[in-house]
C-alpha cells in the first residue's frame, strides 16, 4: 500500500487542444482508498502545454475548458497505464 500512495509519474504524450495537435506533459500523483487511521486521497494529474516541438505553449494552456482538460487528464492516466501493460 505505501509504494502504490508515493508513487509518482512523469510523463508526455501527444494530444490536441480544441483540434491544434501538441503535446502534453503529465505529472501524476496517484493517491490512495485510505486505511484505518488515514483518509482517502485521490489521484491528481497536474498538466503543462507544450508546443510539438515540446515547448511550453502558454497560449494553448489558455483555449483549455474544463472537458478538454478533463480529456486530456484521462489520456494522461491511460498513457502511464500502458506503460505498465506488460507487468
Amino acid at each position: 500500500m505505501r509504494a502504490l500512495k508515493d508513487r509518482v509519474a512523469h510523463i508526455e504524450f501527444a494530444t490536441t487542444v480544441n483540434g491544434i495537435p501538441c503535446r502534453a506533459q503529465a505529472v501524476i500523483q496517484y493517491g490512495h482508498d485510505g486505511g484505518l487511521w488515514e483518509p482517502p486521497c485521490p489521484t491528481e494529474v497536474e498538466l503543462t502545454v507544450l508546443d510539438r516541438r515540446g515547448k511550453p505553449a502558454p497560449w494553448l494552456a489558455r483555449m483549455l475548458d474544463r472537458h478538454e482538460t478533463d480529456r486530456i487528464k484521462k489520456e494522461a492516466l491511460e498513457a502511464d497505464a500502458e506503460q505498465w501493460h506488460d507487468y
